[in-house]
């Protein structure tokens, strides 16, 4: 799915910034300043990962590999390193997004889906692990129960692997929302004791090769919790002096939830 944006949202939004503790309201929008905040600010606390400390980091970013030829967005959900034991919680992603701007200054949209595609991976990505009680919400999101030692990975929907023109790159954008959600409205509430974080990133694609072990990782946003209310997470590669005035194609959920 590609969509030329003929016009720019966020030059009419009132920006706000955003404590970590803070939460976002179902019907907020994504700002150039959260956006900012996710690719400069600490992370809420390390995932359970050897291959990051949660920090926002820029790998292949617009330089793009010789043997790439496409583009992906993906976000990733981990217990956090303190988690505690609950076992009636859930998280709902929706509303992923992934857009190139081009050298010309115009964004363009290659996904844009409320629910997503995903796996269950070992926390260090060595194979595959389960994730339980699958299922697409009411609203179109798409929750799951992550047990110990599993990783839900996710990325847009559909064809979710873009091709692209990789001589004119001059950011790429990747934004999703996440919540906790009671998992079975039967048994008591446990979200308050349970702790996640969550991040976005992208990577490159083409001719069999993607990703860090081929120098393929574009990188990706700080870690930051996983609350009760909606929250965008966010990775660009726009330099960060350059986020604002680039205008990014922010999204906005205005449903009631």
């Amino acid at each position: 799915m590609k969509t030329r944006w003929s016009y720019l949202i966020v030059g009419s939004l009132i920006i706000l910034a955003q404590s970590d503790g803070a939460s976002a309201a179902g019907n907020s929008c994504d700002t150039a300043q959260s956006i900012i905040e996710d690719m400069t600010s600490s992370p809420s606390s390390p995932p359970r990962s050897p291959w990051t400390g949660g920090w926002p980091d820029i790998k292949a970013g617009n330089n793009v590999p010789s043997w790439a030829t496409s583009v992906t967005g993906w976000g990733e959900i981990y217990r956090d390193t303190s988690n505690s034991d609950d076992t009636n919680t859930a998280v709902e992603v929706r509303n992923m997004q992934v857009s190139l701007l081009h050298k010309s200054g115009e964004w363009e949209t290659l996904n844009a889906t409320t629910d997503v595609g995903y796996g269950g991976y070992t926390e260090d990505y060595s194979g595959n692990a389960p994730l339980y009680d699958q299922r697409t919400m009411p609203d179109g999101g798409t929750a799951v129960r992550i047990p110990k030692g599993s990783v839900f990975h996710f990325w847009p929907s559909g064809s979710n692997v873009v091709e692209i023109n990789t001589s004119d790159i001059a950011g790429l954008f990747v934004t999703f929302q996440a919540k906790l959600v009671v998992d079975d409205q039967s048994k008591p509430d446990d979200t308050s004791i349970a702790r996640y974080v969550g991040s976005a990133g992208a990577d490159y694609y083409g001719n069999g090769k993607c990703c860090s072990n081929d120098g393929g990782e574009i990188g990706q946003g700080r870690f930051k919790f996983v609350t009760t209310e909606w929250r965008w997470y966010n990775f660009t590669t726009v330099p960060v002096s350059q986020i604002a005035a680039s205008q990014p194609p922010v999204r906005c959920q205005m449903a009631v939830d």
